[in-house]
């Protein structure tokens, strides 16, 4: 794991990103309250990997670095529920994203019959790649956490998510259809799903009045049957 400090590790960071078709990326944030669009969470750190084998992470002042934003924008990435991290640099902190692979998605698929089995990225790189947990922060107090505790799980996460691609990518292709519903279907959907929740659903609000009215009409109506043939007791 390397913690981008200086500009000598920005170069070695892009020096890695050439030649690699995609990597992996988490975040940690501070912890999410309730209604997080109300109270938005803070950026504790970005981490990512090109080949599996090394972690960069890098602060929020790193990640404002023009050389490592255009990476995180131009790079295709896997994500462990990606549908968050995606949505929250976009939200929050103004960074757009490709999410290629999602491996929770991947382990939804493949768990479809029993939808109770843990899809944590834990329970997913022991089950698939035979390593334990390593989780130790405190994520309600992770701001207060020594930086290097955080990266080093932050590290750990985008490792473990980059290597679970291709067991778990295999195990999909053994059977064509639901690598195809994977691909043309789920990823496109949680894609979808993020821009929805950014930008919302355009609402005719003049003809939802007016669907409404009629509705309520409706159910003032079916009330007053209702009532007619069900009289009070005595």
């Amino acid at each position: 794991m390397l913690i981008v400090k200086d500009e000598f590790s920005v170069v070695a960071m892009k020096k890695h990103a050439e030649s690699a078709k995609y990597g992996a990326l988490d975040i940690e944030t501070t912890w999410l309250e309730d209604n997080p669009w109300e109270n938005p969470p803070d950026l504790i750190s970005v981490a990512v990997t090109f080949n599996g084998h090394h972690a960069w992470v890098m602060t929020p002042e790193w990640v404002k670095h023009p050389v490592i934003k255009g990476l995180l924008e131009y790079t295709p990435w896997i994500m462990h529920n990606g549908g968050f991290d995606r949505m929250a640099l976009r939200e929050w902190f103004n960074i757009e994203t490709e999410l290629k692979h999602d491996t929770m998605a991947m382990q939804y698929l493949l768990d479809s019959d029993n939808i109770a089995t843990p899809k944590s990225l834990e329970a997913c790189s022991e089950r698939w790649l035979g390593l334990k947990d390593y989780k130790n922060v405190v994520y309600k107090d992770i701001e207060n956490e020594p930086f290097e505790k955080v990266a080093a799980m932050n590290g750990e996460d985008t490792l473990r998510t980059f290597n679970l691609l291709r067991p778990m990518a295999d195990k999909l292709n053994e059977d064509p259809a639901l690598s195809r519903v994977y691909q043309w279907i789920v990823m496109p959907a949680i894609n979808e799903l993020i821009e929805i929740t950014n930008t919302g659903i355009p609402i005719d609000g003049e003809r939802l009045a007016k669907a409404t009215s009629v509705k309520q009409d409706e159910v003032e109506k079916l009330l007053s049957e209702l009532r007619a043939a069900t009289p009070l007791p005595g």
